[in-house]
């Protein structure tokens, strides 16, 4: 009786054991019920025991630091933080769904076996009204700021020739691409969206290598496969392809022809932009003041007749020339080109100081009183230089002749010359007894600058 009386306490033991254990088991089970189970994977984040709300908190997270480079085709950029839009995921019911599919019964099991991964497909969601204000700050975004594309165009008349209108890209952006690159760009959280990579940029629908263009610029590639340039001191002219091209016409045949005349006017647009014979030059007088002189023989100008004709040949003959020199007619002094084409030696001449000056290579050599016209009226104001020199000379005029030793010609009848007659220079002699118009000058200092200046010497009166 003892022994059947023992094997039922030891069996009561054991149910009881069971039993609690059974309530405790059953007691976690339900206090894990709304916790993902152990070893729960939910995209990047570990779910182990965290709630649906803590594991979205979680997933949206990841976001936090995201952003967004857009970057324009000029280099421009600008970015958007997830924060300035309220970037975040959108899992629907997804998550819930997870959970559901649980069973809380099973949490030691878990905790053996592998990890249970799940990839919800999370929407990325924003604040488009934040990120329309975000966009509409940006510049290169700002269709006032756009440069719409244009197309290439091979234009054509009598009076221009050809002319190659190439196209432009330009960077207005297409609405809807730049709408749609950039939501997949935020739905994706790419770290950069680059609009020209993209296709969010309008381009030209015709560019160079249009066949309906390339025809006729294969034809125009054929006589103008050189180039000359023109060398004005600093400065340069090209005539390269877009210039040749303007020099040739379609005959009634549709053959290139060269219309000689588009030469002959080039020339002179040259001569218009770079002769200086009698063009306004600043000068910076030996009192020092900056003054603006204008008119006179003295400068640059290009004999046009001939230049055109040596030009006209080099086409013809489709030769490259690098910075070529045009015939001249006229040359400033020592080849000087610049803005006033004057140097550094030169005869300056102050009818009001009734004073000369002369400067070699920068130095004054010499200065010295002089008398100009009579009346401050008679001698020429403008820019000159030395034409000859010559000794004992005989100068005749209306209701006078005069011998002088020494004469140097300036301008017209105008010269440098000594005058035997007069015992003083400079003051106020010129205002009742001034010359005809030449710069009398003492005969010791005529003799220096004779001896000295050399013919082509600029001369600057005011």
């Amino acid at each position: 009786m003892r022994g059947v009386t023992k094997d039922k306490l030891l069996m009561k033991i054991l149910v009881t054991l069971a039993a609690v254990l059974g309530l405790m088991y059953v007691a976690v089970a339900w206090y894990v019920q709304d916790l993902f189970l152990y070893g729960t994977r939910i995209g990047m984040v570990n779910a182990s025991w965290l709630t649906v709300e803590e594991t979205e908190e979680r997933l949206q997270e990841s976001l936090k630091g995201y952003s967004l480079e857009i970057k324009a085709r000029d280099g421009q950029s600008v970015q958007i933080d997830a924060e300035d839009i309220d970037l975040g995921y959108d899992f629907g019911d997804q998550i819930q769904q997870i959970m559901d599919g649980q069973n809380s019964l099973e949490w030691l099991p878990a905790l053996v076996r592998g990890p249970v991964k799940y990839d919800p497909e999370m929407t990325v969601v924003y604040d488009e009204e934040k990120l329309s204000a975000k966009l509409e700050a940006v510049s290169f975004l700002n269709p006032k700021e756009m440069t719409a594309p244009v197309d290439a165009k091979l234009l054509y008349s009598e009076e221009d020739g050809f002319v190659l209108q190439r196209s432009v890209t330009g960077n207005t952006i297409d609405e809807k691409a730049f709408g749609r690159k950039l939501k997949e760009a935020l739905e994706e959280e790419q770290p950069v969206l680059d609009l020209e990579e993209a296709g969010c940029y309008r381009e030209p629908k015709v560019t160079e290598g249009d066949s309906t263009i390339r025809s006729m610029t294969d034809r125009l590639d054929e006589v103008s496969d050189f180039e000359i340039s023109y060398a004005f001191g600093e400065k340069k002219e090209v005539i390269d392809r877009d210039v040749i091209w303007s020099f040739y016409r379609l005959d009634s045949d549709g053959e290139l022809v060269l219309k000689e005349s588009a030469v002959k006017d080039y020339v002179s647009q040259l001569a218009d932009t770079y002769d200086t014979v009698g063009a306004e030059r600043e000068f910076q007088t030996t009192a020092g003041d900056v003054i603006t002189v204008s008119g006179g023989p003295y400068g640059w100008m290009i004999n046009q007749k001939k230049e055109y004709e040596e030009l006209l040949a080099l086409v013809k003959e489709r030769k490259s020339v690098a910075d070529r020199q045009p015939v001249y007619s006229r040359t400033g002094f020592a080849k000087v080109r610049g803005t006033d084409d004057i140097g550094d030696t030169y005869i300056e001449i102050s009818i009001d100081a009734q004073h000369m000056w002369y400067y070699e290579n920068g130095m004054l050599y010499l200065d010295t009183d002089v008398v100009t016209g009579n009346g401050g009226k008679h001698t020429k104001r403008g820019v000159a230089y030395i034409h000859n020199k010559a000794r004992n000379a005989t100068l005749v005029g209306e209701g006078y002749v005069s011998f002088v030793k020494y004469w140097m010609k300036v301008w017209n009848g105008i010269g440098i010359h000594d005058a035997s007659w007069r015992s003083q220079f400079g003051g106020k002699i010129y205002l009742t007894n001034g010359s005809h118009g030449c710069i009398n000058t003492p005969l010791d200092n005529v003799i220096k600058l004779y001896n000295r200046v050399e013919i082509g010497t600029p001369v600057v009166i005011y």
